[in-house]
């Protein structure tokens, strides 16, 4: 069986606009690689995503995140961003790792059409990473997560590479935590898009 620390992850994020009645549209994507359950400080990438009109930018948005009109004015579509992440994830088998992992799934899988290499892709979701290590905690936000594990909170919050740093690191000592070692078993007790949940409607 393949050990954990065998395999290389990327850890995902998505910043997002919620138009009312629609699905979010993405606004920034980040990715931060780990190798040897290491963030590698050298593979971390974010791009702006441009929202389509139906879906402008909010000044809520901006407060939250800190994206600008001007950050998104000459950004990439979302069809040019999936392109460019179907492209990575022909690189290497990688396992994808988020933070509640079925928002950043369920953004993925609705541009999964003719993109084959990013539709492979498992989820390992960290809050069910976190509740095998700490069953009976009340709360498995981030930054709680972040402070069990004695973590500390960048600067940034809330846009997505800096969050891909905080999860990645979340994920690397929860996994130091773990009673087993082998990919096999943290897949079946942390992702979320294997077969028998591939047919589960988000929205």
């Amino acid at each position: 069986m393949k050990n954990i620390s065998e395999q290389i992850f990327m850890v995902i994020d998505f910043e997002t606009v919620t138009p009312k009645g629609v699905p979010p549209e993405p606004i920034q994507l980040g990715l931060v690689q780990i190798e040897k359950l290491e963030v590698v400080s050298q593979k971390q990438k974010s791009w702006f995503i441009k929202p389509p009109a139906f879906a402008p930018l909010t000044s809520f948005d901006t407060a939250q995140t800190g994206i600008t009109n001007k950050d998104l004015e000459n950004a990439k579509s979302s069809l040019e961003i999936f392109d460019i992440l179907d492209k990575i994830c022909s690189l290497h088998d990688y396992i994808f790792i988020a933070q509640n992992a079925n928002y950043e799934f369920s953004i993925c899988r609705r541009f999964y059409e003719n993109r084959e290499n990013l539709s492979k892709v498992k989820f390992i979701d960290t809050i069910k990473l976190a509740k095998l290590v700490f069953p009976k905690e009340k709360t498995y936000k981030l930054d709680h997560l972040a402070a069990l594990l004695d973590i500390d909170i960048s600067a940034g919050r809330h846009t997505a590479l800096v969050d891909c740093r905080i999860t990645g690191e979340v994920f690397n000592k929860l996994v130091g935590k773990l009673d087993f070692v082998d990919i096999e078993t943290l897949l079946a007790k942390t992702c979320i898009n294997c077969d028998k949940y591939k047919q589960i409607s988000l929205f």
